[in-house]
């Protein structure tokens, strides 16, 4: 991560164009709420870390507490954007039109029956012909309103 040194510690880090923290363990690969009480929860419970290396965290972030986001509140990226490297990435689905990206195969199935129905029916298409499979990232684990957004992975996004 080569970061800052006490972040570094906990496996955390500040992304620098969003600001917001993001966990860095293989298990979870999140980003975080910039309360640094959820984040000192986030540590204790899911890791078992120390107080002294959990205190040093978190009273970093109170210090930068101004200038960190919320995870659940940054935008998603634009589509299409170069794959984040301390995010998780999820095999999902895109409808052709773009509209919705998920990595649920049922939430793109009724997707594409409800919104599109009559596409399907001019196309005499299938409802697996109206969405495609992509590379999806996002800053939380279930984004609200699934704020996905589609990478290049391996220089492909399918």
């Amino acid at each position: 991560m080569a970061g800052i040194p006490v972040l570094d510690r906990v496996r955390l880090m500040i992304e620098p164009y969003e600001q917001v923290i993001i966990c860095c363990w293989d298990q979870y690969r999140i980003g975080l709420s910039n309360d640094p009480l959820q984040v000192n929860n986030h540590l204790c419970n899911k890791y078992s870390l120390p107080l002294d290396d959990r205190r040093a965290a978190t009273s970093l972030l109170r210090f930068r507490i101004s200038i960190i986001n919320n995870a659940a509140s940054i935008l998603p990226r634009k589509d299409g954007s170069e794959i984040h490297p301390y995010l998780r990435v999820y095999d999902g689905f895109a409808c052709s039109y773009y509209i919705l990206c998920t990595i649920s195969k049922s939430t793109i199935s009724r997707h594409v029956t409800d919104i599109h129905r009559q596409k399907m029916f001019e196309l005499r298409a299938r409802t697996d012909e109206m969405y495609i499979p992509v590379y999806l990232q996002a800053w939380t684990r279930n984004p609200v309103d699934g704020q996905y957004w589609i990478i290049e992975k391996n220089g492909n996004n399918t």
